[in-house]
């Protein structure tokens, strides 16, 4: 017997939620990927119209970085704090911002003194067909050995 309740949803709602499926499907797939790789502690969350999954680097700490899967596609989101430009390259994030135009950096981090410091707004949309999949992959791995998430060995 058919689902009686996708059945009485209608085709649309039901094309959505198929369309959102798929995108969790393959930002689990990623997550377990990442978890194999990283130790990170993964928290999921399914809304009206989107799942999102939480990374921490710790289990007693609060989520630093969060990707939510929608019927459109991927997001990525996290803050960082770091330096546009200075002497010590892996506390440089000026990259991200030249890089993606979703990006941006508070005044301080936007400043035109020495060694400018502050937060990024870190924002990255993606599909599982999107051309630079795996450029905006390594550049989360990347964000995460900023951020310090131990490695698994």
């Amino acid at each position: 017997m058919d689902n009686l309740i996708l059945q009485a949803i209608g085709n649309d709602a039901v094309e959505s939620i198929n369309k959102i499926k798929k995108n969790k499907e393959f930002l689990s797939k990623l997550i377990r990927d990442l978890g194999q790789v990283y130790t990170m502690y993964v928290t999921n969350q399914d809304d009206m119209n989107s799942t999102s999954f939480n990374i921490a680097r710790y289990s007693t700490s609060l989520a630093t970085m969060h990707f939510t899967a929608t019927e459109k596609g991927i997001t990525f989101k996290t803050r960082l704090l770091g330096y546009r430009e200075c002497s010590t390259k892996a506390w440089e994030l000026g990259w991200i911002i030249d890089k993606y135009d979703t990006c941006e950096g508070d005044s301080n981090f936007m400043s035109e003194t020495i060694n400018p410091h502050g937060w990024v707004k870190v924002v990255l949309n993606f599909t599982d067909t999107s051309a630079n999949l795996l450029d905006i992959i390594r550049d989360i791995t990347r964000m995460m050995d900023a951020e310090k998430f131990a490695k698994r060995f």
